[in-house]
């Protein structure tokens, strides 16, 4: 076993010294399917967001993404497009790369959805909601801009320290 504080993955250290040989191979499949079930929400929300922020009434991407498919009712440009920019991750050949590339995602994903909240509070000020975000002054929702900041902040962190 490494020395404490030395090993690149500790936890299947412990893995190995609790439940043997095995323990390791267990615990890299459970990464690896934890890693899979996250890579697939991202690609799965990321579509819908596309989808959301495309119809006529937001127009914040291009409203090709808001079509939905005849007969599967599903925003079939929108999951294409997910899917052609996901499809060369898979060739990365290391999880902890796609780990970490399927978690900057998802905070550019919240990129995304805080500064298309923003952008809505501007060039659609009139616009009927179902939700306002707490904290405002004026049309400024302050929520949105803590969001955005401390997601552009922590992929910045990310980043640097990758």
């Amino acid at each position: 076993m490494a020395r404490p504080g030395r090993s690149a993955s500790p936890l299947a250290e412990v893995a190995r010294v609790g439940w043997g040989p095995l323990g390791s191979t267990v615990l890299g499949a459970i990464a690896l399917f934890s890693t899979t079930n996250t890579v697939l929400i991202l690609q799965i929300s990321t579509s819908r967001l596309f989808y959301g922020v495309s119809k006529s009434e937001y127009q914040v991407f291009p409203e090709v993404f808001s079509r939905v498919h005849s007969t599967r009712q599903t925003p079939h440009y929108a999951v294409v497009v997910v899917g052609l920019i996901t499809i060369p991750f898979v060739f990365l050949g290391d999880i902890g790369i796609v780990a970490g590339l399927a978690n900057l995602m998802l905070l550019i994903v919240f990129v995304l959805v805080n500064a298309a909240l923003l952008k809505l509070r501007y060039s659609r000020p009139d616009l009927e909601r179902g939700f306002r975000t707490p904290l405002n002054v004026g049309q400024l929702s302050v929520t949105a801009v803590a969001g955005l900041l401390s997601s552009l902040g922590l992929i910045a962190f990310y980043v640097l320290t990758w």
